[in-house]
């Protein structure tokens, strides 16, 4: 398997597999077209959003919609899980399934609209812009089925916006048709649904103290934004299923997500990415494939 974002560098390939779930995102319609007859098209619709530090946080205590429109629920203000606020988005249909650049245009719309929630917002104070990609179906709704004439491969496409929260559901649905398939399903008695982060900042003055005593790495602040240490970076390497990126570490711990955007912390995420994972500094990627932070190992 070559591991890359972009599935036109894919090599040609024969894969055998008893069972295939489709749920390639924007891509979904390629491959189901690749086993079956084109039944359904994906169209990408590019979402941007605007985030801001925390000190405007507070400004919203609950996540606030306009009008919805044929498009979606239309520009929302809301207050993070984490403390920031953050507004958007807004929903331009294109035609690259990997654009996922911001536009001025796009940026403005979603300040004139949040404007219209409240005309408290300060967008002086930007933390950070970004752009996301929802698979819209042609069929309007989720495709989650497998054929008659081929049981054994399950779509599960055109998991627009709320994909994340429905993902638990459209899991057990899939268990059950995998079953009907014909796949024998046996417990794993090991499995453990238990995946217990380390989160500093949540922990009472005396947990922090025995924590650092069993770990003195969980009393070294690597990120001094968000107040994140190096033993939870490392506990966030240790939970990966692969070699993290600086930008998965990133998501999984917040370390660089907070004023000064990696800035500061980013050479010593990069330094015990490479300790703890073994591999030299100039391996350590940003996020995809091919984005390698350094050029040359650091002597």
């Amino acid at each position: 398997i070559v591991k890359t974002k972009n599935i036109k560098s894919f090599k040609k390939e024969v894969f055998k597999t008893k069972f295939l779930i489709n749920a390639a995102g924007v891509y979904a319609d390629k491959i189901h077209n690749m086993v079956l007859p084109e039944e359904f098209f994906i169209k990408p619709r590019l979402g941007e959003y605007i985030i801001f530090n925390k000190a405007q946080g507070n400004l919203f205590k609950s996540t606030i919609f306009q009008c919805p429109s044929k498009k979606g629920k239309g520009v929302l203000v809301s207050k993070t899980v984490h403390g920031n606020l953050f507004v958007g988005p807004d929903a331009l249909d294109i035609e690259e399934k990997e654009d996922v650049f911001t536009r001025k245009s796009g940026l403005d719309y979603i300040k004139l609209m949040a404007r219209k929630t409240s005309g408290k917002i300060d967008f002086n104070e930007p933390l950070k812009n970004y752009a996301g990609i929802r698979a819209i179906p042609s069929t309007s709704d989720f495709i989650i089925k497998n054929y008659s004439n081929l049981k054994n491969f399950i779509d599960v496409s055109g998991i627009k916006s709320p994909g994340l929260t429905c993902a638990p559901a459209i899991a057990k649905d899939v268990i059950l048709i995998l079953k009907d398939a014909g796949l024998p399903l046996k417990e794993d008695k090991s499995f453990n649904p238990l995946r217990k982060q380390v989160r500093m900042l949540d922990l009472t003055d005396e947990e922090k103290n025995s924590l650092i005593k069993k770990d003195k790495s969980f009393g070294k602040i690597v990120c001094g934004c968000e107040k994140i240490t190096e033993g939870e970076i490392v506990d966030a390497i240790n939970r990966s299923f692969s070699t993290p990126t600086v930008c998965g570490i990133k998501r999984r711990c917040r370390a660089g997500m907070g004023l000064c955007q990696g800035n500061f912390c980013m050479p010593r995420i990069v330094d015990i990415i490479s300790k703890t994972c073994k591999i030299p500094e100039n391996e350590v990627l940003l996020d995809s494939q091919d984005s390698n932070v350094l050029v040359n190992a650091v002597d």
